[in-house]
């Protein structure tokens, strides 16, 4: 499914608003930036711990203070696709793709979970998509090397599957 112009710019607009609504919540103002930086501190290193349960309690609660802040959404989603919760994962990451737009890495993430949850035809469609990103705005090399052999991946897989 292709979007027009029309289409890809009404829905620009309309995630525009619903960012500035939920930057407009009374919740995010809470919590000062030092606050959620130190919430995100520990969150992290939970995560890079292992602790993804924990981790997941943490960010679920930076979303809620600043849920337009990517980093803090692809931390959730993280935990989300470290305890097996991919449909999550794919729903976070594809809200932190959505605030950054211009980082592939979202969306290479998003094809992980596919891979993961053997959704194979959803995960060559994202990453065909990451690749066709990385070659148009240049600068993304890694990314789209490791697309390349995600895509190749796919590809075994189901070539496998179907013998």
């Amino acid at each position: 499914m292709s979007l027009n112009t029309e289409e890809t710019m009404n829905l620009s607009d309309t995630f525009k608003q619903l960012r500035a609504d939920l930057e407009a919540l009374p919740s995010s103002k809470r919590l000062t930036f030092t606050d959620t930086e130190a919430i995100y501190s520990i969150a992290y290193n939970l995560v890079a711990q292992g602790h993804y349960e924990e981790g997941l309690r943490r960010f679920a609660i930076l979303t809620l203070y600043r849920p337009t802040e990517a980093k803090y959404l692809a931390g959730l989603a993280v935990c989300n696709q470290m305890l097996g919760r991919y449909d999550f994962a794919i729903g976070n990451f594809a809200f932190a793709a959505n605030i950054e737009p211009g980082k592939p890495e979202y969306l290479l993430n998003i094809a992980e979970c596919e891979i993961l949850k053997k959704d194979y035809v959803a995960a060559r469609e994202t990453l065909e998509a990451v690749i066709a990103f990385c070659k148009e705005k240049g600068g993304f090399d890694a990314i789209r090397e490791r697309a390349e052999a995600m895509l190749a991946f796919v590809f075994k897989g189901v070539e496998s599957a179907q013998c």
